[in-house]
């Protein structure tokens, strides 16, 4: 979707390298190659993850369709501000006053969690490495709104797309959690982990996520500058 986005709308892009339809887009691309790339990784270095990748490979094609075309969907649901911010970058009607600085702080934004995700999945990926199916309990590991103005079916799917990606992340922390329960439960390690009162989705520790935080937004901000430089 990225690279659509980017081949459709490159001419209005590249005006300006500090075009936010720009730095959106490539936040996306960004975000989708990372995370392509580490799936592939982790299915050819994780021998249970390429058992259940397997597993699923299994089930017969027309049951997997269904289920394709609604994470297809869903996924579109999620870009349909950066859709409409790029619209508007074509257009005479480009962002201006608080309207373009909100643009700016949800482009921001993007880039900060795509990078914070990055690394914690780079931090997991690192502690778990060398012990796949190993009992051992080793540690825990919306910028283009302005342009949707009053388009109501911009509006649901863009919600939508933010509500169904909480939902998902939501559901999926309390699943891993009770699989935890039920794979280190009596640990001493994990038993002080969940003792130190860690919150499961937002931190709440503002002093342990101090240079995390830090690290996630000089990161994002490179990033940034690399992209305004290479569209120079």
């Amino acid at each position: 979707m990225g690279f659509s986005l980017l081949k459709v709308f490159q001419d209005s892009m590249i005006v300006t390298s500090s075009s936010t339809s720009l730095l959106l887009v490539s936040a996306i691309l960004f975000y989708g190659i990372r995370l392509a790339s580490f799936l592939l990784v982790r299915e050819l270095t994780v021998p249970s993850k390429k058992k259940q990748l397997d597993a699923i490979n299994k089930t017969p094609t027309l049951k997997r369709i269904p289920f394709a075309m609604s994470v297809s969907l869903f996924y579109a649901f999620m870009v349909t501000p950066a859709l409409y911010l790029c619209r508007s970058s074509s257009s005479s009607a480009a962002l201006t006053g608080k309207a373009l600085v909100i643009s700016k702080v949800g482009t921001a934004l993007a880039w900060f969690g795509a990078v914070t995700e990055a690394i914690t999945d780079t931090q997991k990926f690192l502690a778990k490495k060398g012990k796949d199916g190993s009992s051992e309990f080793v540690g825990p590991t919306s910028g283009g709104a302005p342009t949707l103005q009053n388009n109501i079916a911009a509006w649901i799917m863009s919600l939508l797309g933010m509500s169904g990606i909480y939902s998902i992340m939501s559901n999926a922390t309390k699943r891993l959690d009770g699989r935890q329960v039920e794979n280190y439960g009596g640990q001493e390690k994990y038993e002080e982990w969940i003792t130190s009162g860690v919150p499961l989705l937002v931190p709440t520790n503002l002093i342990r996520s101090i240079v995390p935080v830090l690290l996630s937004v000089g990161l994002a901000a490179t990033l940034i500058k690399i992209v305004q430089l290479l569209a120079v």
